[in-house]
């Protein structure tokens, strides 16, 4: 399970948004400057600085709960009428649609102190590396995948998608609080995996059939973007090379479906 690091930095930094007690007052307005703030962490570069992410909906507000992950602060919708783990402020519709990162706000969200970085090797069973996956759904519901069957992490290079990116948490449904993962982990990084002696397997076009590939208990799934593939630094650090067999003319498949296809084919270990 995921915890949270809670630095002194960050308590200052938001020290203005929260030194009024968290209760729900429906006449409470946020000011332009919490606006502003929260409206950063939309950015990258902000969230690394403050080491702060959002998360959006009662759904991940539940499933943060579950994780025993606390929020640094929780903004409500006045329209909103729902049970919330967490005690909320209360803000009008108009002030919520301005600082949610989604595009139709689900009515509450939290700021959320970066996770602390519990995937590390070696570890137990099987983890999945992800070789320049850019696309915010495709990263989501791969960490999806990875809490499904018990993947014991997630790797990202460096070119992919920011896993704090908003659109990432809310389609991963949770599962950014439970997964371990690290990001930017380079060539250099995979290689020292391989010289472990853990076995690396990519999915490619053209490999060992998934349903003959002799799985063993512990190793490296390597998956790249559907439309680039793995990485050429990656590729060459590849032990093993398993494919889907295509029956018919479609062609290729999304990389999150290849991973849920090949994952269903793991050793499973959990975590």
């Amino acid at each position: 399970m995921a915890t949270v690091l809670c630095t002194e930095a960050v308590r200052k930094c938001f020290s203005l948004c929260f030194t009024r007690p968290l209760e729900i007052r429906a006449n409470l307005v946020i000011s332009n400057a919490e606006i502003k703030r929260l409206r950063r962490l939309h950015q990258k570069k902000y969230r690394d600085a403050e080491r702060l992410f959002l998360a959006e909906g009662t759904k991940l507000m539940e499933e943060m709960a579950r994780a025993g992950v606390k929020p640094a602060g929780v903004w409500a919708a006045h329209s909103l009428n729902a049970s919330l783990p967490f005690e909320a402020e209360r803000i009008s519709e108009e002030q919520m649609r301005k600082i949610s990162a989604l595009s139709t706000p689900p009515g509450v969200l939290a700021v959320v102190p970066y996770l602390t970085d519990e995937a590390v090797t070696p570890w137990r069973g099987w983890a999945m590396y992800l070789s320049g996956v850019s696309d915010p759904g495709n990263m989501g519901t791969l960490l999806r995948i990875a809490d499904w069957f018990g993947l014991s992490a997630v790797f990202c290079s460096p070119a992919c998608v920011d896993v704090y990116n908003p659109k990432v948490v809310q389609a991963s449904m949770g599962a950014v609080f439970r997964v371990p993962f690290r990001q930017n982990c380079d060539s250099d990084w995979l290689q020292g995996v391989a010289e472990s002696g853990i076995t690396v397997v990519s999915a490619e076009m053209q490999g060992t059939p998934v349903q003959d590939f002799q799985w063993p208990e512990r190793g490296l799934l390597v998956m790249g973007s559907e439309s680039h593939g793995v990485e050429p630094g990656v590729e060459a650090l590849v032990s093993e090379r398993v494919t889907i067999p295509r029956v018919g003319e479609a062609e290729s498949l999304n990389v999150a479906v290849a991973a849920g296809i090949i994952c269903s084919r793991l050793p499973v270990s959990g975590r």
